[in-house]
This record gives structure tokens, sequence and C-alpha cells, in this order.
């Protein structure tokens, strides 16, 4: 219908994707990359609601983790690697805020990867104990505070840093090296 964002409540929506993750197992790629399972960030005051939201008995982000896990099992020998904001890989995530409503670890996911994209970040973010006013004043202290964050939190996954080409990806090269990340994807 034109929207931007596939309804996360919707069987459909779900059952397309999943179906297109098994078929690209099935192709035998070796990767299959999750991007953007979240909500649309809240704007104003109000939440908004989505059909179907209100007959699913657990929370948002109960759906989101549960529907990579899905997604890992469809992937098969795949790996699966799940790009998400930085928000998504902290322990301490807020429940109650959007996009992921509490965090994305524990999906069973083989690659979590932190966007550290610095254009997609806003201003006056924490990331871990550090606040930043604006992370690309200082993309390394940023980029570091990111990785480690990931790094900390991932369990058995591995963890990539996303970073945009251009003069701040040898800061984040840098700093995933630092925090013994397994490599970074540069966007």
């Amino acid at each position: 219908a034109g929207s931007g964002w596939l309804n996360p409540f919707s069987a459909a929506a779900k059952e397309y994707i999943l179906e297109s993750v098994a078929a690209a197992s099935a192709e035998g790629f070796d990767y299959i990359l999750l991007d953007n399972v979240c909500f649309p960030s809240d704007s104003g005051a109000t939440t908004a609601y989505f059909a179907g939201e209100a007959d699913y008995a657990g929370t948002r982000n109960q759906l989101l983790r549960g529907f990579v896990g899905e997604a890992v099992q469809q992937a098969g020998e795949a790996t699966t690697i799940l790009m998400c904001r930085f928000q998504a890989f902290d322990a301490e995530a807020a429940a109650d805020k959007a996009p992921y409503y509490g965090n994305m670890l524990g999906t069973g996911a083989g690659i979590l990867c932190a966007d550290a994209r610095l254009s997609l970040q806003q201003k006056n973010l924490t990331v871990g104990e550090e606040k930043f006013v604006d992370p690309a004043a200082i993309p390394y202290a940023f980029m570091l505070a990111v990785a480690q964050m990931a790094e900390d939190n991932a369990e058995d996954a591995s963890v990539y840093l996303c970073l945009e080409a251009g003069d701040a990806a040898e800061d984040g090269v840098r700093a995933a090296r630092q925090t013994h990340a397994n490599g970074f994807i540069l966007w």
C-alpha cells in the first residue's frame, strides 16, 4: 500500500520475509543480512499502533526477537547477520523506547553488526556510560564506545561495526580493532 514499513504484526509480511530467507539459504548464500528489524522511531507524544498488535500477547521486543530467531532457523547453514543501531545491543536498553523496546541480544544471529554510521546518529546520545553531544565531533571515541558495548554484550555472536566509507572510516577501523571486533563493514 505504499508504506515504508512492513507491519511487524502482519503474518503475511513475516511469512514473505521468512520465505525469502529460506529461498536465499536454499540457493546457497553464505550470509543473510537482516537490517532494520525494528519499529519506526516514535515521533510526538503518542506511539503508533499496528493492525494486529492488540491480538499479540507479548511485548514488541519479544515480537522482534522471535522474528529474528525464526529467520535464523530459516537461514539454516547460512550465517545470519543482524544489523541494528547500536542501541539494540545495549543490555540495559529501556524496554519502553522505540525502535527495539529493549535489546536484540540473544536472538541466535551469528553476527551482530552495530551500525555506527555517523550520518545516522542524533545529537546527545548515550553509549553505555558515555555521553556524546555530537558523535561526529569525536568519531573515534563514539565508535570505540559503540564497538565496546556490542563486544561486551555479544555472547557467542561475532561483532562487526558498520561504518561509512569516508573521512571517519579509519577511526572506525581502529575502534573495531582495539575492541577485538571480528571486523567491519564499509557502507
